[in-house]
């Protein structure tokens, strides 16, 4: 109801165009609360074990102690219930397969992105490189952002 809420100033249109916008609003919101209850519920085992099978891949090379599953877990959650309209939809894989899918697919981004790290290090220590603070402009974050996203929805 908060979104409705939010969005009504910025509504124009008829009685019948407001039913229709007013329900599509509604039923995201109704969606996002049922994942978010499946997710903590009855998929947490599904989401912990695509976390321990990506964190266990022989391509892990980078541990990073800081980030427990606990930590990826509630990641996922949040992918899960930003992402509840599309994976509601009707689609041929069953809805554990797709969640599975998704948990799989983060966890993998996150190694990814640890092994990347790790090799960047391990080259700066070679070449005796000293560490610098370093900052990523905002079009740096976008991109990064960007094909992040689209690895998330399968568009590589």
């Amino acid at each position: 109801m908060g979104s409705l809420q939010r969005e009504l100033p910025t509504f124009t249109g008829t009685d019948q165009d407001f039913a229709e916008w007013a329900t599509a609003i509604v039923t995201a919101g109704a969606i996002r609360h049922k994942f978010l209850a499946l997710a903590m519920k009855e998929w947490k085992p599904l989401i912990y074990s695509a976390i321990q099978r990506g964190m266990s891949s022989e391509h892990n090379q980078a541990v990073d102690y800081s980030k427990d599953p606990e930590d990826l877990y509630w990641e996922i959650v949040l992918l899960i219930v930003n992402m509840a309209p599309d994976l509601a939809k009707a689609g041929t894989a069953k809805m554990t397969t797709r969640i599975f899918d998704l948990a799989k697919k983060h966890v993998r981004f996150h190694v990814v992105k640890l092994n990347r790290r790790h090799k960047l290090n391990r080259e700066r220590v070679e070449n005796q490189q000293s560490y610098r603070c370093e900052t990523v402009s905002a079009e740096e974050r976008d991109s990064e952002l960007a094909v992040s996203n689209a690895e998330r929805r399968g568009e590589n």
